[in-house]
């Protein structure tokens, strides 16, 4: 897999089911072997250098899905997608404080106000 420094012209895909960091190694794996240059990658997110054609995107979607994942188009599935995955790292990550909010912690993932999401 190649990593680059971030452009303006990247593009970010929102993987469901990658929930460790062997999901991660699978997905790149992937990616590598299809050559897509990646800026990023973590759970259920993919930053790429460009943008992908319909076919690459065709081909890795069902490499994918192959491997147990789904590349997700629909927004109001990303975003659930990616509240799943901040709560997933936050309790992999352990110690939640005495007065935690978890709608204060969502939102501050997602840099997006919590009645928007």
């Amino acid at each position: 897999m190649t990593k680059a420094a971030p452009n303006k012209a990247s593009l970010t895909l929102i993987i469901r089911n990658m929930v460790c960091g062997r999901c991660i190694s699978a997905v790149a794996r992937e990616l590598d072997a299809l050559g897509i240059h990646v800026v990023d990658l973590a759970l259920g997110e993919v930053r790429l250098i460009n943008s992908l054609d319909a076919g690459t995107r065709k081909v890795l979607a069902a490499r994918l899905d192959s491997l147990g994942f789904e590349l997700l188009d629909d927004r109001r599935k990303q975003i659930i997608e990616q509240i799943k995955n901040a709560v997933i790292q936050l309790v992999q990550h352990g110690e939640i404080e005495e007065h935690f909010s978890m709608s204060a912690f969502i939102s501050a993932q997602l840099h997006k106000e919590y009645s928007a999401l």
